[in-house]
């Protein structure tokens, strides 16, 4: 087996300790709203709800991007059909399927860290250190905490690394396919989150730098229209969804002057904040160690009613059973 495939498979293992098997923000329960409503109804109207906006038509509609709801929907499938085999009751209850849905961003951000290994290893690091930076960016990150519920920064921070590493590789394989891919990268980047528009450019730089490197200006042509075409067809994609709902290509669903600059007070808040500032991950974390510490040392076995009903406080009390499989594993 080779090694990026058992760094994925012993993040994500990990992660099985801490993950929440719920989805408890906003955000995610909004994006968690468009899956379901896609699957079971065909459309991607949502109930009220503080994430959303009222379209033309009168319904409300999600302000997020369309991308993590979509790619979400494999994972709610699967639920829904293991739904479906228990009772009716526990299938209209959500309660596997929102199971389900919470693990797609553990696996997304474990997958992150495999392209993040990667990304280390062609730009020159040793394996031992490129694993050490995927392990600090799965355990010592944001992306710890982010990891837990249905919000779209993994998938983001995925396809950023991953368009990142494929204009890297693009020196050396010097192909219009992979300035595809990171175009490709890119444009799912956009679908995920409008705002990562800033990077199109710093990536449009890139692969001009690489063309000029080698001094084929008839290449930069070919590498810059395989970029911009997929991007290009996410951004008319986003116009014609904000359109669809809203009536304009650039309505997104915030209300007016949501969009404040306020640099100083973000940096304090992502610092220094009690509730996400990057200080309190630390005493997270030490709590988190003593309730593995504790699901270790009493393993047990839940009754299977006891198990789906627990599925909505998980881990607190299915910690203990998912440690005692990892531990037989």
């Amino acid at each position: 087996m080779r090694f990026p495939v058992k760094l994925f498979l012993a993040v994500l293992l990990a992660y099985a300790l801490f993950a929440q098997g719920t989805v408890r923000s906003w955000d995610g329960a909004t994006m968690l709203a468009v899956t379901r409503s896609v699957v079971l109804e065909g459309t991607v109207a949502v109930p009220e709800t503080t994430a959303c906006m009222e379209g033309t038509d009168g319904r409300c509609y999600s302000r997020y991007g369309l991308a993590q709801s979509l790619a979400a929907i494999p994972w709610f499938v699967a639920g829904q059909l293991v739904a479906n085999l228990v009772s009716n009751e526990v299938a209209e209850d959500d309660i596997i399927t929102e199971f389900a849905v919470s693990w797609f961003n553990p696996v997304i951000t474990a997958l992150g860290c495999v392209v993040l290994y990667l990304l280390a290893v062609e730009v020159g690091l040793s394996a031992p250190v490129a694993a050490g930076c995927a392990l600090i960016y799965a355990f010592g990150t944001g992306a710890f905490v982010q990891m837990k519920d249905f919000n779209s920064e993994p998938l983001a921070a995925l396809l950023l690394v991953a368009a990142v590493y494929n204009l890297l590789r693009l020196g050396r394989t010097q192909s219009w396919q992979q300035a595809a891919v990171v175009g490709l990268c890119a444009g799912g980047l956009l679908l995920v989150r409008i705002a990562s528009i800033v990077v199109v450019p710093i990536l449009a730089i890139g692969l001009v730098w690489e063309a000029l490197r080698i001094s084929d200006r008839r290449r930069l042509t070919v590498w810059l229209t395989a970029f911009f075409v997929p991007v290009s067809v996410s951004l008319v994609i986003t116009g014609v969804y904000n359109y669809l709902r809203f009536g304009s290509p650039t309505q997104f669903g915030y209300p007016p002057g949501a969009f404040v600059f306020r640099f100083w007070w973000g940096l304090g808040v992502q610092l220094f904040s009690p509730e996400a500032g990057r200080q309190s991950y630390a005493a997270q974390d030490e709590r988190l160690r003593g309730e593995v510490a504790q699901a270790l040392a009493t393993m047990q076995e839940l009754p299977v009613a006891e198990l789906l009903q627990g599925l909505r406080t998980y881990p607190d009390q299915l910690k203990p059973w998912v440690a005692g499989i990892l531990a037989a594993i």
